[in-house]
Parts: structure tokens; sequence; C-alpha cells
């Protein structure tokens, strides 16, 4: 049953029962006015009887004949002045009949009648000298008695079918909101979260439908919120490459924290310094003007305790200094740790939100989450970095090299885009060794590998390919591009002082080039270089040498 129906027949019933109890009320009024309206009208009968018998039933015990045409007259008198007196009997003592009008045989017994009955003393505590018993007519009363009845059931039936109508009237006023806040909830219940109650009363109804359009907006903004973090923890996760995992995090950073301002920064174990590596509205020189220690500054001390610090205004901040020196007057920062395995290893720093507003507890949570989520796509990052580079130089390792090369063949047959592939190897390599020891070849591999990093492209895939054997992959190269950018590598080592532990070195390295054509595979490339790389070799070391140069002379 609804509410609407219970609240209707639960004041209509109220209704029924205060017309049904009046109408008792009414009924017990009305028959004990009529009882005391008898009793009044028996003791005046009583005393003007009493008044001419009573004297000859003290004297007598009974014998009332000398008085009995006067009573009889006085007996006329009452019974014709009052038409609902039947019969006055009059008797002594012991109930013998003394007299009695109309006479018995004139008077005809029914049920509407009733018997009252008064005695004949002399004080109130006397004894009895006889007895006056009157029988009135009901009738009349009992006609009147229905007809009061009869009209309170009609007044009852037409004020229980107002009541009908106006407990109906009142319940769809109170429950018509609730049902209408009720649907609304079911629609909410059923993902429609922009469902909401346009209830604006200013009762209780109102207030409840108020708190629920509140909590829908802060359930469909956390929903929100939730569907944007899966979203870019999709994405954040579907990336391995550190610089690729790096661009999405600082993008993920601006979208949900609602900023234009914004910095990432991560820690160089080799300066023992937290450097910016991404970001957006800073100064372009920021990534070189800004190394914090642990503790120096707001990130360095969010990278020493772990735990987000949020600063209100930086303009009364003591330990963030921008680098103008200068703060909006209302500008905020949210820094928030980067945390894999236990260790923070960076710190994410959010700058005032574009709306002007600090960041609230809401914004905290979601951005929490996206620093965990930032860190696991970080640390998969650098295992897979691990897995990929070679744990000396820190280049690519064969296996990805040769993944790399096909990958890129395939790019370059689709795109139509030149590829060029080098291959380098460390004149006299093994002569160092032997000479200054491992360790000393070791370093040289290292230094080598520094100045690979420093001359070739982002773009470029520098690799060890085994030994003091490199490849780099060289996309959107071709013949003389790749020559070029191999002799600029082929200088700049020539060029370098190794220093090692065995004092000042200077190497020198040779190499060979191919560069795709259509049919070409990856082996057939990789065979081209190393021809052209041993051709460098045989013509003395030190030099640069393409396979197409070589096909064109010898092979």
């Amino acid at each position: 049953m609804t509410l609407r129906r219970k609240l209707t027949w639960m004041i209509t019933l109220i209704v029924v029962l205060i017309l049904v109890t009046n109408m008792i009320v009414v009924r017990y009024e009305y028959s004990r006015t009529l009882a005391d309206s008898f009793e009044r009208r028996m003791n005046t009968i009583g005393t003007t009887v009493g008044l001419m018998v009573l004297p000859a039933l003290v004297v007598s015990g009974g014998d009332i004949d000398e008085r009995l045409a006067d009573v009889n007259a006085v007996l006329r008198k009452t019974v014709e002045s009052q038409d609902d007196i039947l019969e006055i009997s009059v008797f002594d003592q012991k109930w013998a009949p003394l007299i009695s009008y109309p006479p018995a045989c004139m008077f005809d017994s029914n049920d509407n009648q009733i018997e009252r009955v008064v005695p004949l003393k002399l004080t109130a505590e006397g004894r009895d000298y006889g007895y006056i018993k009157v029988n009135f007519n009901l009738t009349r009363y009992l006609k009147d008695q229905r007809d009061i009845l009869l009209r309170q059931v009609s007044v009852g039936v037409i004020f229980s079918l107002i009541g009908l109508i106006a407990a109906w009237l009142v319940a769809s006023t109170i429950t018509k909101p609730l049902e209408h806040l009720r649907d609304t909830a079911n629609d909410f219940g059923k993902k429609n979260f922009k469902a909401r109650t346009s209830i604006n009363s200013n009762d209780e109804i109102g207030m409840l439908a108020g708190t629920f359009n509140d909590m829908a907006s802060k359930i469909e903004n956390q929903i929100a919120v939730i569907t944007q973090l899966q979203e870019w923890g999709r994405i954040i996760s579907s990336e391995l490459a550190r610089d690729k995992v790096i661009q999405i995090v600082v993008e993920a950073f601006i979208e949900m924290g609602n900023v234009s301002k914004m910095s990432l920064m991560l820690w160089n174990e080799s300066t023992e310094c937290l450097e910016i590596v991404g970001g957006v509205g800073l100064r372009q020189d920021a990534a070189s003007f800004l190394k914090l220690k642990i503790g120096e500054g707001v990130a360095g001390k969010v990278m020493a305790t772990g735990k987000p610090i949020k600063v209100d205004k930086l303009k009364d901040s003591s330990e963030y200094k921008s680098f103008s020196g200068e703060h909006r007057a209302k500008e905020s920062l949210f820094a928030l740790p980067l945390i894999a395995k236990g260790r923070c290893f960076g710190v994410v720093n959010l700058h005032e939100k574009n709306d002007g507003s600090s960041f609230d507890e809401e914004d905290e949570s979601a951005l929490t989450t996206l620093a965990e989520i930032s860190s696991v796509a970080f640390e998969n990052s650098r295992l897979y970095d691990l897995a990929i580079t070679d744990g000396l130089t820190r280049l690519f390792i064969a296996r990805y090299f040769h993944q790399r090369m096909e990958e890129e063949i395939i790019r370059t047959k689709r795109t139509g885009t030149p590829l060029s592939l080098l291959m380098a190897d460390i004149d006299h390599f093994k002569d160092i060794n032997d000479t200054y020891g491992h360790q000393v070849g070791d370093a040289v591999l290292v230094m080598l590998s520094r100045i690979f990093r420093r001359v070739f492209r982002e773009i470029d895939i520098p690799c060890r390919y085994g030994g003091e054997e490199f490849t780099v992959i060289l996309p959107n190269t071709d013949k003389q591009g790749s020559v070029i950018v191999a002799e600029r590598m082929r200088k700049a080592v020539e060029d370098f002082t190794f220093t090692t532990s065995a004092g000042k070195l200077h190497v020198t390295i040779s190499m060979g080039l191919s560069t795709y054509k259509l049919g070409r595979s990856k082996d057939e490339m990789i065979n081209e270089s190393d021809a052209a790389m041993y051709n460098s070799k045989r013509s003395g070391r030190n030099r640069v040498t393409h396979f197409l140069d070589v096909t064109e002379k010898t092979l």
C-alpha cells in the first residue's frame, strides 16, 4: 500500500472515529437528560399526590376512601396534562393497589414504555407509607432519539465524504513531492546521474530534496572523477617509455587539477637533486635553474617526508620562492609525492586552479590517486628501461634493437620516409682491455655511451649490440643525412679525452652505414652496415663508410 493510501485511510478512520464517538456521546447525554427529567417529574408527582394521600395512609395505614375523588381528580389532571404519561397508580406500603388512572381496563401495555416509582414519606429518611408508580410512554422520546441519530448519521456520512476528500487532498499534498523524490532517486539509481528533484519548498520535504540534490551532485562529481582517473590510468599504464610517461602524466595533472601551471620533478641520482622534467606555465629556463636538495623548499620537504603539502597563499610562504620572486595575491600550491616501493622519487607541484580557488578535499583525494597511478607508471617504466637497456652503458640492448628495427622498417614501408642504420666498433678496444684492464675498458664504454646520447637526436635509437660494438637506428634519415650524423659522431669521439683511472686516453671508432631500399629486410640492412663498418676497419679505421659507396667501388 502506498503512503498516499495509508494517509488517506488513516485520516478517514480518524474522522469516522470522531463521528461515531460523537454519536455515542449524544445518545448517552440524551438518555441521561431524559432520566433526569423523569426523576424530577416523579418527585413533583409524588409531592402533589402525597399531600393528599399521606395523612390518610399514615393514620389508617391504607384507607383513602374519603379522599378518593380528590386523588382521582389530581391523577386525571396530571395524566391528561402530560401526554407521555400512560398511567399513575397509588399503592400502600404493602404494594396493595389503592387507585390508578386511567383504570386498568382502559390502559394498554406495550414495549415502548417505562415505569418509575417514588415512595411516599413524611421525611426523606422516614419509612415508606406507600408508593406511586408512573408508566411513561417512550414513543415520542424514541422517535426523537431516532431523529437525532438519523441526523447524526447523515451529518456523519457527509463529513466522512468531506473527510475522505480532504484526506486524499492532504495525503496528495504530502506524498506527491515524496513520490517525485522517490521517482528521482529511482532514476538516479538507474545510472541517470543528471537526475535532480525540482522540489523547492521550505518544509522538511524541501530540506530532504535539497539534501538529495547535494548528495546527487557530489556522487555525480565523484563518478566523473573516477571515470577520469580510470581513463587516465588506462592511458598512462599503456606507455612504458619514460619520456612518454612524463608527457602523459603532465597532461593528466593539468586536466585533473584544472591548472595552467605545474611542474613534474624527478630525483636525479647523479646530481642528488630534484630536477624539473616536465611541466606547463613555467619559465623556459626553469629546468636548468631549479634543482632542489632533499628538504629544500616545499618540493624538497615533500621529497624528505613523502607527505603532500598544501600552501593556500604562496606570498605568505617563507619556504617557497618563485623564479621571479613574485606571486599572484591568491596563488596557491599543492605538492604531491611520487612514491614507489616505499621510496619517494619525485614531486608534482600544482599551482593555483584556473578558477582561482584553492584545492579542496575532493581535489586532494583525486590528485593523490592520480599521483599513485603515476608512481606505478614510472616504476613500470623504470623496470621496462632495466629490461631493454644495458646495465653498463644504459643504451638499448640487442633484443630491443631487433624489435625496433622491425617496427621502423614497417613504418618506412607505410609512410615512405627514409631509414638508415649505423653500426660502430671501437678501434683497438681489445688492446685497451689487455693493457689497462677491463675496468678501464668499461669506463671507456660508459663515456662513449654518453657521447652517443649527446650527439644523436631524441628519435634516434642508440644500442649496445655486443661487446664494443654499437648500432644506431636513424629514422627519417637518408644516405646523405646518415653520413653527416655519423661523421659528427666520429669527430666527437676523436676529439674527446677519456679520463680513466689509467690516465687520459684517446679513442676512435669505425662506422658503417646502410639506408633502406624497398624490399630490404632487417637482416639485410644489418649485414650491409656490418660490411660497410669492416670496410672502414680495412681502410685504416677512424672513418665512416656507407654501404652504397662500398658497392660502387669494391665490397
